[in-house]
């Protein structure tokens, strides 16, 4: 199974060279809006 993701995610690799670095981009936001709104959250309290 891991080894199947794996092919996967080469070969999609290999055709979006820049996935990777996109899908870590959208990661990294989406903690900053989480953090931020716990952030907000926690003041409001």
């Amino acid at each position: 199974m891991g080894r199947d993701w794996g092919w996967i995610l080469r070969s999609l690799s290999s055709v979006f060279p820049d996935l990777e670095g996109v899908v870590f981009g959208i990661l990294r936001d989406v903690k900053l809006i989480i953090g931020s709104l716990y952030l907000l959250q926690k003041s409001d309290i």
